[in-house]
């Protein structure tokens, strides 16, 4: 399965399982992680990994129950040489179908790529 947005990016060759769909609940919070792991791509899982686990158990600390949230990622397929403009162009346009669609009351970016994704520019965290 792709996106419908590969004819522009082929992001998606490399990829096992390509684009890693988001999941959970609507409305809420929306957790958007950068890209997919190989681990995520491999696992077809979204926070799968030590790192995501990890991130459970901080968010569950403040209160955030990543189960009860709508997690997904920024660029929706494993690369594993790295994403170009055109990659994350073509993401950018899904993923803001897909905020339109979960219309989430908060939206948790992870990392500066995710943030480039959301905002269409490099965007360094400082």
């Amino acid at each position: 399965m792709t996106c419908g947005k590969c004819e522009v990016c082929d992001a998606w060759k490399g990829a096992k399982n390509p684009f890693l769909e988001g999941v959970g609940t609507h409305g809420g919070i929306m957790i958007l992680g950068d890209f997919p792991s190989f681990y995520e791509d491999y696992e077809r899982t979204i926070f799968g990994t030590a790192t995501g686990k990890w991130l459970y158990r901080e968010l569950l600390n403040v209160g955030i129950d990543m189960e009860r949230c709508y997690l997904t990622k920024a660029l929706k397929c494993f690369k594993a040489d790295g994403y170009k403009k055109e990659h994350i162009k073509a993401c950018r346009d899904v993923l803001i179908e897909e905020v339109n669609t979960v219309k989430p009351k908060y939206i948790l970016a992870l990392g500066s790529t995710t943030l480039s994704v959301l905002f269409g520019k490099t965007t360094p965290l400082k």
